[in-house]
């Protein structure tokens, strides 16, 4: 017998996507401002401020997407448990650690039944805390980058400081190859999604568009017993 709980508030739901949406705008933007393989004619009429203007879009989408990182990260402090940061930490409880052991166990064909829990696994979660730092170095770096050509702007001083130990190159290299970490991220989360929802059969992929998962009556029990 399965059991519906609503598990993803609205405010994880809307930064999911609206994240998909931005990572999906700076990743082309971005790669064609430092690779532009689009030749425009100066004689069209968006030919000469056309690098301008992908510029404005990719740092139209940064802000968006660092308000969005903010919303979340504010939502990990007052949402539901199962957007809680802690849930990025798993290995500070024992619970977490077991937790840890048997997601890799099943992982590694040693478990034959994915361990069921309500929102991410142990896992899962390390990996989020890996993705969530790589976000916001993204950030950094790109407004790093923003600042060296706008020295008058708010950035400059904010984070002009790390060109004391990197070269604008190598801040690029960072900001490049942190991209093509996110690409693989997604491959693998797309992957992971589908597995489970077929294994578990709870309703995940619909459930970042409704909100809801399916559990067993025993875990659905068991979770609404401690908060009674």
């Amino acid at each position: 017998m399965l059991r519906r709980m609503y598990v993803w508030e609205i405010p994880v739901r809307l930064t999911h996507w609206v994240n998909v949406l931005a990572i999906v705008v700076l990743s082309l933007t971005g790669y064609y401002i430092g690779n532009p393989w689009i030749l425009v004619s100066s004689r069209e009429w968006y030919g000469p401020f056309f690098m301008g203007n992908v510029r404005f879009v990719h740092f139209l989408f940064a802000f968006i997407f660092v308000a969005s990182l903010l919303l979340r990260t504010y939502w990990a402090f007052v949402g539901n448990e199962w957007a809680s940061w802690r849930g990025l930490f798993p290995f500070l409880t024992a619970e977490g650690r077991k937790g840890i052991v048997n997601a890799i166990k099943y992982y590694l064909f040693l478990r034959r039944e994915p361990p069921e829990v309500v929102g991410h696994n142990a896992l899962a979660g390390m990996t989020y805390a890996v993705i969530v730092f790589l976000y916001f170095m993204q950030a950094l770096t790109g407004f790093a980058l923003l600042g060296e050509v706008n020295p008058a702007g708010i950035w400059h001083p904010l984070t002009g400081w790390i060109f004391r130990f990197v070269t604008n190159q190598e801040l690029r290299l960072v900001h490049h190859l942190i991209m093509w970490l996110l690409f693989a991220f997604v491959i693998h989360h797309v992957y992971a999604a589908i597995l489970i929802d077929n294994e578990e059969g709870n309703g995940l992929l619909s459930s970042i568009f409704s909100g809801f998962k399916f559990v067993s009556s025993k875990l659905h029990d068991r979770v609404m017993g401690s908060k009674g």
